[in-house]
């Protein structure tokens, strides 16, 4: 159960900052549950170095191996201090990384804005719909809906085509008009002006996080920066080749090794520095791509909808034939759509 993803998260349960062992007096429980937890920790933790250390860097730092070695048989070194190549790199790698870092900060808060919002209305629907003018499935649909928009949310930011972009984003769309026209309906139904607008603002609110949250899944950090971070992670270290040579010839014959040691980690790290920063470009990748993806599945909020699903005349006693078949299931969601027209407002 360690190693499943938390239910607030992406993360594993062995990651998050919380405690996963019991209180037991039992020596051999208390020692077997730590062990157990140290081992999911540490293969987690050999998980993230696979995803940062990938097979194209560990090539790319032998190859610089090669050439040291190359160099050095054949006499081309150079004594070229290293800061002059590295401190050209570094600034830009920093950049690009804390800019990244940012945007999945920022995604985060947006995300929390989001799903506030849309807390929010529900319950305002939920709380001003007893008035015994509105439909008895009026809040079963609110939360089929809520529902839906959280599952099209969550499609559109980890779609993988175009294609599939647009299909999810037209269905996005679609929640927020079904959204409006449960609004309108409370309004038709005798909710007050002022009760109105809250209403309308907090569904402003609600698209407009949503609408934030595109510019965070569509954009990425300037390609002009991301090119000139990857051109100087792939010079630097052919670079310092010559110097390397110098340095593992200069070097006493039981300890050259270690020249080739650095001469491997150095590219090695610039690698997966750019493995980090390009992880976290999308800050709404699956779990399966990356544990510290955002999740926006909100399992908690559509389970508290889904549960409080009911019915006004559900449970009560002395109503009509009439009225009890027209109230829906437990569980059942009814499209308010085709009713816009007839039961809801009161047309003929």
């Amino acid at each position: 159960d360690l190693l499943k993803p938390s239910d607030f998260s992406n993360l594993p349960i062995a990651s998050c900052h919380y405690r996963h062992c019991d209180d037991t007096s039992d020596l051999q429980q208390w020692v077997t549950q730590r062990v157990v937890l140290r081992l999911c920790q540490l293969y987690l933790a050999f998980q993230t170095l696979c995803r940062l250390f990938d097979v194209w860097g560990l090539l790319y730092s032998a190859i610089c191996v090669v050439l040291v070695c190359f160099c050095e048989e054949f006499g081309m070194t150079a004594p070229v201090p290293a800061s002059i190549y590295i401190s050209v790199l570094i600034f830009p790698l920093a950049f690009a990384v804390n800019a990244a870092y940012q945007r999945r900060e920022g995604a985060l808060g947006h995300v929390s804005e989001f799903k506030a919002s849309c807390l929010t209305l529900y319950l305002c629907h939920r709380c001003w719909s007893f008035e015994e003018s509105f439909p008895p499935d009026f809040m079963n649909c609110s939360c089929q809906y809520f529902s839906d928009l959280f599952t099209r949310v969550r499609g559109y930011l980890s779609a993988d085509t175009e294609a599939a972009k647009h299909r999810q984003l037209q269905l996005v769309y679609d929640s927020f008009s079904q959204l409006s026209l449960l609004n309108d309906v409370m309004r038709i139904r005798g909710v007050g002006p002022p009760l109105v607008a809250t209403l309308t603002n907090t569904l402003g609110k609600v698209v407009a996080t949503f609408e934030e949250l595109r510019m965070f899944s569509d954009y990425r950090t300037p390609s002009i920066i991301r090119l000139f971070t990857k051109l100087g992670i792939l010079v630097t270290p052919v670079l310092l080749i010559p110097s390397w040579a110098q340095i593992a010839k200069d070097t006493p014959p039981h300890c050259d090794w270690l020249v080739y040691v650095c001469a491997f980690v150095l590219p090695l790290m610039f690698m997966a520095l750019w493995n980090a920063q390009r992880g976290l470009e999308n800050p709404f990748q699956t779990k399966e791509d990356s544990p510290d993806g955002i999740r926006v599945d909100a399992l908690q909020m559509v389970g508290y909808m889904s549960d409080m699903k009911w019915s006004k005349t559900e449970g009560s006693e002395g109503d009509d034939e009439d009225d009890d078949s027209d109230a829906t299931s437990e569980g059942e969601a009814v499209d308010l759509s085709p009713l816009i027209t007839q039961d809801w407002l009161g047309a003929p």
